[in-house]
């Protein structure tokens, strides 16, 4: 089919990562695609209920780009939403310098 291999399955220009979820924590799915070379530099921005300063210290340590508290309101999300969506669309329109378009080599926010 048409994403038969991993290669021609189009990857995710960013990824909203709950830290509480059903079967797995945020923090085991975070490690699985931290191990998996075809995800490791997609920014990841953990959207949570959490912000005790243990989760936050912990996912940073783990390497998320971003921290974000759900908000209460359907307004807030959509701010939340129309504010992550430029934000990472301006990161992702400045040229990744040394990457030679590598995930592997040192990117400053991968």
């Amino acid at each position: 089919g048409l994403f038969s291999t991993r290669e021609a399955t189009p990857r995710p220009s960013v990824i909203l990562l709950d830290l509480n979820m059903p079967h797995m924590t945020g923090w085991e799915v975070l490690t699985e695609i931290k191990k998996d070379p075809f995800l490791a530099c997609i920014p990841i921005v953990v959207l949570t209920t959490s912000k005790a300063p243990r989760d936050i210290c912990h996912t940073a340590g783990m390497g998320v780009n971003g921290y974000m508290q759900k908000p209460n309101s359907y307004t807030g999300y959509l701010q939340m939403f129309t504010n992550l969506r430029k934000h990472w669309a301006e990161i992702l329109a400045q040229p990744l310098a040394g990457s030679g378009g590598d995930c592997s080599t040192n990117i400053a926010w991968c």
